[in-house]
């Protein structure tokens, strides 16, 4: 057989058998994304600017009246859940509230969901948690722009954020 024939069998099964191969189809990836509140949380405004001391491990208000914070996510795909983990560091039982911002500027639809969970006295770690319901979705938000803003009364601090988000993959 002449080489020529050869390289025309060759590349005729090669073209077969990718014929009939599967497709490649993308698979999503859960993905967490996590993050201390010292680099992802700012003071909001005005008093709250000198009542709040971003801490290695957090964000606290060293004030004497509420103080807010906001944080920003980081997402490369449909967000699943977003989280806030809070404490109280000076031995009291605080009240931290919440609002999650599903959207960004221009949207029209724009989602504000606030939630209150009170941080116990020991120091201990709570978590805040927004779901895709929460904002009228079904398994993911509606937007992949999420943010938080929180009040933080006197001796309480936001420490991690993160999120849960979806990525599309290769098989």
């Amino acid at each position: 057989m002449s080489s020529l024939k050869i390289q025309v069998c060759i590349a005729t099964a090669v073209f077969a058998a990718a014929s009939f191969a599967p497709s490649a189809e993308a698979a999503p990836v859960n993905r967490d994304s996590f993050g201390t509140a010292a680099g992802l949380c700012t003071p909001a405004f005005g008093p709250s600017e000198t009542a709040i001391r971003k801490r290695p491990l957090s964000v606290q208000n060293e004030g004497t009246t509420n103080a807010f914070v906001t944080c920003s996510f980081m997402t490369e795909g449909p967000v699943s859940v977003a989280y806030v983990y809070v404490n109280s560091y000076d031995a009291a039982v605080h009240t931290i509230t919440c609002t999650g911002v599903n959207g960004y500027t221009s949207r029209p639809t724009n989602a504000y969901v606030p939630k209150s969970i009170d941080a116990p006295a020991d120091g201990s770690q709570e978590y805040i948690e927004w779901v895709p319901t929460d904002f009228g979705g079904t398994t993911v938000f509606p937007s992949s722009y999420f943010s938080v803003s929180c009040a933080l009364p006197p001796g309480a601090g936001v420490n991690d954020i993160g999120m849960v988000y979806s990525v599309e993959i290769g098989t």
